[in-house]
């Protein structure tokens, strides 16, 4: 297809009003003269090969193995499991750059918690008792983690623009590469089993994600079938576990004992390992560690450990 730009045509002139005062062959020879016309390109699509020259063969890790620079998802488990001590523990190690679980973290890095399920002195002391086993200080966390809980802000919605907007403004500000929210289920106001309402609240995370050019971690919980996969076991309707780039998942397997395992889309996700939060007693928890595990069985009444 060729548009021709007929020369000495008056305003509004046309093909016939060229032709009384031209021949036929002058007309042809505009007609081969003229370039093949091509839509304007506006940039929503680009060609493969231009595509795939940037895209990096390796994987950005934010958590090595785990978490993918810029990805979202969730560390989930059931009740009283322990997972607001292991997303208190990741942002502390993310922060300090300091290896998470035995995982190497891309860090030091800026991150932020917005809590809400516990009492905030609750959450200071598990983050002092944290910093403690890992040999540092407050101090050593300045200008890299930012906190919000009820005392910044008694009520956090996602899907409440008057609560996200200020939100995001803020974190804009600080420029996190993470931030992790606890706990989805009392940060918005929708049914969780319900796709379309899901899906409105997602989009909100997409947008929080978008605007500050960050990873986002959500801290949920698992529904009651404790079989399948993570994603199956994801409390909620389908959509939910859809958003998720990487699932981090938690379960008991003895009173100090916890199993981790993990789903990941952008590469071959890690084995399962066991860790524990070691420390005298419950007052004295201070380090989130690997631990080697073996099942115990009752033997006549007796706990023996299988071999």
């Amino acid at each position: 297809m060729k548009v021709v730009q007929l020369p000495g045509l008056a305003e509004k002139g046309d093909v016939s009003n060229y032709l009384e005062t031209r021949s036929a062959e002058d007309l042809l020879q505009e007609i081969r003269k003229a370039p093949c016309w091509k839509p304007e390109k506006t940039g929503l699509l680009i060609d493969a090969p231009e595509f795939l020259s940037t895209v990096s063969p390796e994987i950005d890790w934010l958590v090595e193995s785990v978490i993918q620079r810029k990805a979202n998802g969730f560390i989930c488990a059931a009740p009283k499991v322990g997972k607001s001590w292991l997303a208190a523990d990741l942002v502390l190690s993310l922060a300090l750059g300091l290896p998470w679980v035995g995982f190497d973290v891309g860090g030091p890095v800026k991150v932020a918690l917005i809590t809400r399920e516990d009492n905030p002195a609750l959450t200071r002391w598990r983050m002092d008792r944290l910093l403690a086993g890992k040999d540092r200080t407050r101090a050593d966390l300045q200008d890299r983690l930012y906190v919000n809980r009820r005392e910044q802000s008694p009520a956090f919605r996602l899907d409440e623009p008057d609560f996200l907007t200020p939100m995001i403004t803020e974190l804009r500000a600080v420029k996190p590469e993470f931030v992790v929210l606890d706990v989805f289920n009392i940060l918005h106001g929708a049914d969780e089993n319900d796709n379309t309402e899901m899906r409105g609240v997602l989009e909100e995370l997409n947008r929080l994600h978008r605007e500050i050019r960050c990873a986002v971690g959500v801290v949920h919980h698992f529904n009651k079938n404790s079989e399948g996969s993570l994603t199956q076991r994801l409390r909620g309707a389908g959509a939910i576990a859809g958003w998720a780039e990487w699932l981090i998942g938690v379960e008991a397997q003895d009173e100090h004992v916890r199993k981790m395992q993990f789903e990941i889309k952008a590469a071959q996700p890690p084995d399962p390992l066991h860790f524990r939060i070691s420390g005298e007693d419950y007052d004295n928890w201070k380090r989130i560690e690997r631990t080697d595990w073996v099942p115990a069985r009752k033997r006549n009444g007796v706990e023996d450990l299988l071999v």
